[in-house]
């Protein structure tokens, strides 16, 4: 959003669930570089504000409010999107998961396919109600938790090596938070036989590759091997 702001010059403001730390991550700075404007609160008042609008964002007239994750209607809708661009059959769609919302509106469009969402939290405990209830209602959709490696922004030298090695293989940059999560569970399926033999999977890969910042070691590995 920051950058998107900076390029085609719209104001952009940023809502940080925390007090304000006294070294700030490198994705806090970066935004401040693009010219966003960061507005730290309590993580308890973060989390009180509603999906549709937030009240900290009332002294900027005519703002566009997208909720943590994109977890509204139109998040959802614009992820729908995403499949219209798949110009390939596929029997497997997998993406990663946060808030759900991009499995949720790429469900949407693929009616009888399977859908299977990694999740990058530890347990369905941390997923929203709404989310968990939409699940219940699916019969195509899976999601699972085999590979959060502990939970949100865990990371571990098993799914490094992973990253560093499909890096080299594919040419391809992936991240410990969310895509790498997800392709090294795609690939240790496959190893398992959990696709049938001839299946074709489509994995999506929905960026993130900022946060690579946090995790100096791979970062480096990544960009000079």
């Amino acid at each position: 959003v920051a950058a998107s702001g900076n390029l085609l010059g719209f104001k952009t403001v940023g809502i940080v669930r925390g007090e304000e730390p006294d070294q700030w991550s490198n994705t806090l700075k970066f935004c401040q570089e693009k010219d966003m404007k960061l507005i730290f609160i309590s993580r308890k008042e973060f989390d009180l504000m509603s999906n549709e609008v937030a009240p900290v964002l009332m002294d900027f007239m005519d703002a566009c409010f997208i909720p943590l994750g994109g977890e509204n209607e139109l998040g959802r809708k614009g992820c729908e999107e995403i499949v219209s661009e798949l110009d390939i059959p596929f029997d497997h769609l997998a993406v990663s998961v946060g808030t759900g919302t991009t499995l949720m509106g790429i469900s949407e469009l693929t009616k009888g396919k399977k859908l299977i969402g990694f999740s990058a939290l530890r347990d369905s405990s941390q997923h929203g109600p709404a989310f968990l209830q939409w699940l219940n209602d699916q019969t195509n959709v899976e999601l699972t938790h085999d590979y959060s490696i502990g939970g949100f922004a865990r990371s571990s030298a098993e799914l490094e090596n992973f990253i560093v090695e499909f890096w080299q293989q594919n040419k391809i940059r992936l991240e410990p938070v969310y895509t790498g999560k997800m392709m090294m569970g795609i690939f240790d399926r496959i190893k398992k036989g959990r696709f049938p033999e001839g299946s074709s999977i489509v994995c999506i890969h929905t960026g993130g590759l900022q946060g690579l910042n946090g995790f100096p070691d791979l970062h480096r590995r990544l960009f000079t091997s």
